[in-house]
């Protein structure tokens, strides 16, 4: 990106900021959690009066909780948006997965600011009035990371650790680590973080509802052909990204995990990456967009990992993707029963 926008960062006069909400998705990841917590040290250094507190539609997940526990920032659940200087939108490629939050947000009369790595969408770039958008970045701690660089901070430990976090969640522990991504793992273990430390944090022993969830998406897949590829289609009521994970550690190229939650249909899918490279497919855009889109919702993500919702019924959100994936490839499929 470039090093002169960045530095342009919070792209207005700090000493007039002072109270700043950072908002993630829907509930937050780590990287969407390690991201505000750069944010907020960033805004603190440069107004130290500044109240900053940050809000996640749906609160944090399992693992962000844990991250939260350790490396605690204010986290809101009823945001007052009419009464801040700034609005930060971080990890966030759709409005939709701002949940309820989208009208206030594009409501309130204050600055707003968008820094992401996702391929991002007409809906949440119209909410904003600056961008900060990366899509080589492996994750949002690095953008975050580099704003801090171009405004030539210190890092400071705790904050080094929380990005190494971040980071080490959006590639799978470093398994899609580009080489980029591992010059920024140095310069954090340089701060005094550490890949063990974060290691031992992110490895958390799975509650027994996620592991019956798993077990249930194992118990009810659907196989499938295309060409060379194995496609695993399941439905289970919670911990669809989980679920996802597990099919393509059993052998799945590609994974499908559906759920419906409140009045909506959730989807997880999970591609390997070998599957992404030699079928050049992005499950975020070619899949999880499209999908989205076509089935009154949204979807965006990553290559290998992406999700979305629809306001159809499951089953039809299922023959979309299988549809989906069949023209991406431009092959047949076939059940494997």
């Amino acid at each position: 990106m470039d090093t002169k926008l960045l530095a342009e960062f919070p792209f207005k006069k700090p000493e007039n900021l002072r109270r700043v909400l950072i908002v993630t998705h829907r509930n937050a990841d780590v990287d969407a959690y390690a991201s505000a917590y750069g944010v907020a040290h960033i805004l603190r250094r440069l107004n130290s009066k500044c109240v900053v507190s940050v809000a996640a539609p749906e609160g944090l997940s399992a693992l962000a909780k844990l991250v939260h526990s350790e490396y605690p920032l204010e986290v809101v659940s009823a945001p007052q948006f009419e009464e801040q200087d700034m609005v930060i939108i971080v990890d966030t490629g759709h409005a939709q997965l701002l949940s309820d939050w989208v009208e206030p947000i594009r409501r309130v009369e204050c600055s707003k600011v968008l820094i992401d790595h996702h391929p991002h969408s007409e809906s949440v770039k119209q909410l904003v009035d600056h961008l900060l958008v990366d899509e080589e970045a492996t994750s949002t701690s690095e953008i975050v990371l580099s704003i801090l660089e171009a405004k030539h901070m210190k890092i400071p430990q705790k904050v080094a650790e929380v990005f190494l976090l971040g980071l080490m969640t959006d590639t799978a522990g470093l398994s899609l680590a580009e080489c980029r991504t591992l010059e920024n793992v140095v310069k954090l273990c340089k701060c005094g973080a550490t890949i063990s430390k974060a290691r031992q944090m992110l490895r958390v022993k799975r509650d027994v509802s996620e592991k019956i969830a798993r077990l249930k998406a194992a118990q009810r897949l659907k196989i499938y052909r295309l060409e060379d590829w194995i496609i695993a289609l399941t439905h289970v009521g919670s911990y669809q990204a989980s679920a996802a994970r597990a099919l393509i550690d059993l052998g799945a190229d590609v994974a499908v995990a559906l759920g419906e939650v409140d009045d909506e249909v959730r989807g997880s899918l999970r591609a390997t990456q070998e599957f992404c490279e030699k079928s050049g497919i992005h499950l975020g855009v070619d899949v999880a967009e499209k999908v989205g889109a076509a089935l009154q919702g949204a979807g965006g993500g990553h290559a290998g990992a992406a999700s979305f919702t629809a306001r159809r019924p499951l089953q039809e959100a299922a023959d979309r993707v299988l549809l989906t994936l069949a023209k991406r490839v431009d092959a047949t499929l076939q059940e494997i029963t």
